[in-house]
Protein backbone atom coordinates (compact mmCIF):
# COMPACT_ATOMS: atom_id res chain seq x y z
CA UNK A 1 0.00 0.00 0.00
CA UNK A 2 1.22 3.55 -0.57
CA UNK A 3 2.25 5.54 1.92
CA UNK A 4 1.63 9.91 2.53
CA UNK A 5 4.97 11.97 3.26
CA UNK A 6 3.67 15.41 3.69
CA UNK A 7 6.32 18.46 3.65
CA UNK A 8 5.41 20.76 5.86
CA UNK A 9 7.38 24.39 5.56
CA UNK A 10 5.32 27.34 6.70
CA UNK A 11 2.35 27.57 9.07
CA UNK A 12 -0.95 29.38 7.55
CA UNK A 13 -1.00 32.63 9.05
CA UNK A 14 -3.38 35.68 9.03
CA UNK A 15 -5.77 34.42 6.68
CA UNK A 16 -9.24 34.39 8.62
CA UNK A 17 -12.29 31.69 8.02
CA UNK A 18 -10.06 30.48 5.41
CA UNK A 19 -6.95 29.96 7.33
CA UNK A 20 -9.71 28.08 10.07
CA UNK A 21 -11.09 25.77 6.82
CA UNK A 22 -7.51 24.83 5.76
CA UNK A 23 -6.89 23.99 9.13
CA UNK A 24 -9.19 21.32 9.50
CA UNK A 25 -8.29 19.99 6.12
CA UNK A 26 -4.89 20.23 6.72
CA UNK A 27 -4.99 18.31 10.54
CA UNK A 28 -6.88 15.67 8.24
CA UNK A 29 -3.99 15.29 5.99
CA UNK A 30 -1.59 15.24 8.91
CA UNK A 31 -3.40 12.76 10.85
CA UNK A 32 -3.01 10.54 8.20
CA UNK A 33 0.62 10.94 7.06
CA UNK A 34 2.55 8.42 8.23
CA UNK A 35 6.05 11.01 8.14
CA UNK A 36 6.22 15.06 8.13
CA UNK A 37 9.11 16.63 6.84
CA UNK A 38 9.80 20.03 8.59
CA UNK A 39 12.86 22.45 7.31
CA UNK A 40 14.11 22.94 11.35
CA UNK A 41 13.73 21.70 14.56
CA UNK A 42 13.17 25.52 15.48
CA UNK A 43 10.06 25.81 13.64
CA UNK A 44 8.88 22.33 15.02
CA UNK A 45 8.81 23.78 18.16
CA UNK A 46 7.47 27.22 17.27
CA UNK A 47 4.38 25.66 15.33
CA UNK A 48 1.18 25.06 17.06
CA UNK A 49 0.43 22.62 14.50
CA UNK A 50 3.42 20.63 13.87
CA UNK A 51 4.12 20.69 17.17
CA UNK A 52 0.81 18.11 18.00
CA UNK A 53 2.38 15.90 15.58
CA UNK A 54 5.86 15.77 16.69
CA UNK A 55 6.09 11.98 16.60
CA UNK A 56 6.33 11.87 12.86
CA UNK A 57 8.14 14.73 11.83
CA UNK A 58 12.16 14.54 10.46
CA UNK A 59 13.89 17.47 10.46
CA UNK A 60 15.56 17.72 6.51
CA UNK A 61 16.82 21.76 6.30
CA UNK A 62 16.55 22.97 2.33
CA UNK A 63 19.72 23.19 0.97
CA UNK A 64 20.51 24.64 -2.57
CA UNK A 65 22.89 24.53 -5.19
CA UNK A 66 26.26 26.61 -5.37
CA UNK A 67 26.76 29.73 -7.49
CA UNK A 68 29.15 29.58 -10.72
CA UNK A 69 32.62 30.33 -9.11
CA UNK A 70 33.00 33.02 -12.16
CA UNK A 71 30.06 34.82 -10.97
CA UNK A 72 31.84 35.47 -7.03
CA UNK A 73 34.81 36.17 -8.72
CA UNK A 74 33.42 38.83 -10.38
CA UNK A 75 31.70 41.01 -7.56
CA UNK A 76 29.37 43.59 -9.03
CA UNK A 77 30.87 47.33 -8.85
CA UNK A 78 30.91 48.96 -5.46
CA UNK A 79 30.93 52.40 -4.44
CA UNK A 80 34.75 52.32 -2.72
CA UNK A 81 35.59 53.58 1.32
CA UNK A 82 31.99 52.62 2.13
CA UNK A 83 30.20 49.48 3.55
CA UNK A 84 27.24 47.93 1.37
CA UNK A 85 24.59 46.14 2.76
CA UNK A 86 22.04 43.74 0.80
CA UNK A 87 18.67 42.85 1.14
CA UNK A 88 17.19 40.24 -0.87
CA UNK A 89 13.51 39.64 -1.38
CA UNK A 90 10.20 41.01 -2.13
CA UNK A 91 9.06 43.80 -0.75
CA UNK A 92 6.10 43.06 1.36
CA UNK A 93 5.07 43.85 5.23
CA UNK A 94 6.33 40.59 6.89
CA UNK A 95 9.89 41.40 5.57
CA UNK A 96 10.19 44.25 7.35
CA UNK A 97 12.38 46.27 5.28
CA UNK A 98 11.07 49.55 6.94
CA UNK A 99 13.15 48.66 9.90
CA UNK A 100 16.27 48.11 7.95
CA UNK A 101 15.52 51.69 6.32
CA UNK A 102 15.06 53.26 10.10
CA UNK A 103 18.62 51.08 10.63
CA UNK A 104 20.59 53.11 8.06
CA UNK A 105 19.47 56.37 9.45
CA UNK A 106 22.43 55.75 12.17
CA UNK A 107 24.57 53.37 9.88
CA UNK A 108 27.17 54.83 7.15
CA UNK A 109 27.02 53.36 3.61
CA UNK A 110 24.70 52.33 0.93
CA UNK A 111 21.81 49.63 0.85
CA UNK A 112 21.29 47.65 -2.13
CA UNK A 113 17.22 46.65 -2.38
CA UNK A 114 16.95 43.89 -4.60
CA UNK A 115 12.91 42.52 -5.78
CA UNK A 116 9.53 44.54 -6.15
CA UNK A 117 6.02 44.31 -4.45
CA UNK A 118 3.55 46.14 -2.80
CA UNK A 119 5.49 47.94 -0.44
CA UNK A 120 8.27 49.06 -3.33
CA UNK A 121 6.72 52.73 -3.45
CA UNK A 122 6.25 53.38 0.17
CA UNK A 123 9.50 52.10 1.16
CA UNK A 124 10.77 55.01 -1.73
CA UNK A 125 8.74 57.60 0.17
CA UNK A 126 9.84 56.35 3.95
CA UNK A 127 13.47 56.46 2.32
CA UNK A 128 13.05 59.99 1.28
CA UNK A 129 11.22 61.13 4.44
CA UNK A 130 14.04 59.63 6.47
CA UNK A 131 16.93 61.07 4.53
CA UNK A 132 18.51 58.08 3.46
CA UNK A 133 17.08 57.96 -0.11
CA UNK A 134 20.51 58.90 -2.13
CA UNK A 135 22.13 55.68 -0.28
CA UNK A 136 19.47 53.22 -0.64
CA UNK A 137 19.02 51.53 -4.19
CA UNK A 138 15.73 50.06 -5.70
CA UNK A 139 16.82 47.44 -7.82
CA UNK A 140 13.51 45.45 -8.38
CA UNK A 141 14.00 41.94 -9.96
CA UNK A 142 17.07 41.40 -10.66
CA UNK A 143 19.27 38.31 -13.01
CA UNK A 144 20.50 35.40 -10.97
CA UNK A 145 24.12 36.34 -11.97
CA UNK A 146 23.67 39.82 -10.44
CA UNK A 147 22.28 38.78 -7.86
CA UNK A 148 25.38 36.63 -6.62
CA UNK A 149 27.78 39.10 -8.34
CA UNK A 150 26.07 41.50 -5.51
CA UNK A 151 26.17 39.55 -2.91
CA UNK A 152 30.08 39.06 -3.29
CA UNK A 153 30.30 42.89 -3.92
CA UNK A 154 28.21 43.08 -0.39
CA UNK A 155 29.57 43.33 3.01
CA UNK A 156 26.43 41.33 4.40
CA UNK A 157 23.09 40.26 3.96
CA UNK A 158 19.78 42.03 6.33
CA UNK A 159 16.70 39.84 6.31
CA UNK A 160 14.52 41.92 8.69
CA UNK A 161 11.73 39.73 8.59
CA UNK A 162 8.80 40.58 11.24
CA UNK A 163 6.94 37.29 11.91
CA UNK A 164 7.51 33.68 11.74
CA UNK A 165 5.71 33.97 7.85
CA UNK A 166 9.85 34.17 7.22
CA UNK A 167 9.83 29.79 7.86
CA UNK A 168 13.08 29.39 6.32
CA UNK A 169 15.33 32.19 5.01
CA UNK A 170 16.80 30.95 1.64
CA UNK A 171 18.54 33.96 1.12
CA UNK A 172 20.85 32.96 4.19
CA UNK A 173 21.63 30.22 2.29
CA UNK A 174 22.60 32.29 -0.46
CA UNK A 175 24.56 34.76 2.05
CA UNK A 176 26.07 31.68 3.39
CA UNK A 177 27.54 30.02 -0.42
CA UNK A 178 28.83 33.73 -0.81
CA UNK A 179 30.64 34.03 2.19
CA UNK A 180 28.72 37.04 3.70
CA UNK A 181 27.61 37.26 6.96
CA UNK A 182 24.06 37.30 7.53
CA UNK A 183 22.52 39.61 9.80
CA UNK A 184 18.64 38.36 10.28
CA UNK A 185 15.58 38.95 12.88
CA UNK A 186 15.39 36.56 15.76
CA UNK A 187 12.37 34.46 14.66
CA UNK A 188 11.88 31.38 16.09
CA UNK A 189 12.30 29.95 12.37
CA UNK A 190 14.89 28.44 10.36
CA UNK A 191 16.82 31.81 11.13
CA UNK A 192 17.60 30.07 14.00
CA UNK A 193 18.91 26.92 12.87
CA UNK A 194 20.96 28.62 9.68
CA UNK A 195 22.95 31.81 11.78
CA UNK A 196 23.96 31.56 14.94
CA UNK A 197 25.12 34.67 16.78
CA UNK A 198 28.83 35.84 16.28
CA UNK A 199 29.90 32.89 14.11
CA UNK A 200 27.89 33.09 10.70
CA UNK A 201 26.28 36.24 11.00
CA UNK A 202 24.25 38.00 14.05
CA UNK A 203 20.76 37.81 14.99
CA UNK A 204 18.82 40.80 16.34
CA UNK A 205 15.29 41.10 18.19
CA UNK A 206 12.74 41.28 15.50
CA UNK A 207 11.70 45.02 14.47
CA UNK A 208 14.52 46.75 16.52
CA UNK A 209 16.07 49.21 14.34
CA UNK A 210 18.63 50.26 17.04
CA UNK A 211 19.90 47.11 17.46
CA UNK A 212 20.32 45.89 13.91
CA UNK A 213 22.17 49.68 13.49
CA UNK A 214 24.32 48.44 16.04
CA UNK A 215 25.39 45.45 14.24
CA UNK A 216 25.88 47.16 10.85
CA UNK A 217 27.83 49.71 12.36
CA UNK A 218 30.13 46.87 13.97
CA UNK A 219 30.16 44.99 10.64
CA UNK A 220 31.40 48.28 8.80
CA UNK A 221 34.44 48.84 11.16
CA UNK A 222 35.45 45.36 11.48
CA UNK A 223 35.86 44.24 7.84
CA UNK A 224 38.10 41.28 9.30
CA UNK A 225 35.35 40.73 11.56
CA UNK A 226 32.67 40.44 8.43
CA UNK A 227 35.35 38.04 6.03
CA UNK A 228 35.26 35.74 9.30
CA UNK A 229 32.17 35.36 10.03
CA UNK A 230 31.90 34.74 6.42
CA UNK A 231 34.21 32.29 5.56
CA UNK A 232 32.83 30.40 8.69
CA UNK A 233 29.33 30.48 6.55
CA UNK A 234 30.48 29.19 3.90
CA UNK A 235 32.20 26.18 5.41
CA UNK A 236 28.68 25.52 7.20
CA UNK A 237 26.71 25.70 3.86
CA UNK A 238 29.13 23.31 1.90
CA UNK A 239 28.89 20.98 5.06
CA UNK A 240 25.26 21.30 5.64
CA UNK A 241 23.39 22.76 3.27
CA UNK A 242 23.93 22.09 -0.15
CA UNK A 243 21.04 20.74 -2.35
CA UNK A 244 23.26 17.54 -2.48
CA UNK A 245 23.58 17.19 0.98
CA UNK A 246 19.52 17.71 1.08
CA UNK A 247 18.67 14.96 -1.32
CA UNK A 248 20.81 12.82 0.62
CA UNK A 249 18.95 13.14 3.53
Amino acid sequence: PSRLVVTYHSDILNQGWLGKAHGILLHWVLRRAAAVVATSPQYVDSSPVLSRFREKVTIIPLGIDPPPAEWLARPWPRPSGEPVFLFLGRLVPYKGVEVLLEALTQVPGRLWLTGGGPRAEPLRRQALALGVGDRVEFLGSVSEEEKWRRLAASDALILPSLTRAEAYGIVLLEAMAAGKPAVVSDLAAGARLLVTDGVNGYRFPPGDARALAEILRHLAAAPETARRLGETGRALFKKHYTADRMVEQ
